[in-house]
């Protein structure tokens, strides 16, 4: 048979009662494994839930930048869910990388003039642009974005 020992409960309500089998040894009771199972997939269900609320666009921006031969940064608060692109001018080419720097921005594939890109994606995870123009060149961009909610949001 199991001992129950002790009657106190602690700041969630939960009684700190100890089981202990007939070899000695304490054991978790099944309805308390089951309680902290239950309130683990409820926390996760929330976390979910303000995920996928977080794909709802919180507003639209838009702008028009010069970009030159020098690298330009644009750092996004909130964070974009998505984005258009638009070389709008008779310069050079644009270049850009989204969120992290690696290598030589120049070695990817210019946006030419009147180009457009658009970049999707299903979550606000877009936190940075880099942007540079061919060398020698200035060149003026359009953004349109969609704004992701802001972390106090979710």
């Amino acid at each position: 048979m199991n001992d129950f020992q002790g009657s106190s409960t602690n700041p969630l309500g939960i009684p700190n009662i100890k089981v202990v089998g007939t070899d000695g040894e304490e054991r978790v009771r099944p309805d308390v494994i089951q309680f902290v199972t239950s309130l683990s997939q409820l926390a996760q269900m929330v976390r979910m839930r303000k995920l996928e609320e977080s794909k709802i666009p919180s507003g639209l921006k838009s702008m028009q930048l010069t970009v030159t031969d020098q690298l330009y940064t644009l750092n996004m608060y909130p964070y974009w869910i998505a984005f258009t692109l638009q070389n709008a001018d008779t310069g050079g080419g644009v270049f850009f990388k989204i969120n992290e720097l690696e290598g030589d921005i120049t070695e990817e594939a210019p946006l030419d003039r009147y180009e457009s890109i658009r970049i999707d994606f299903d979550y606000p995870i877009i936190y940075r642009l880099y942007l540079q123009s061919m060398p020698g060149t200035t060149s003026y961009v359009r953004i349109y974005a969609e704004l992701g909610q802001s972390k106090e949001q979710i």
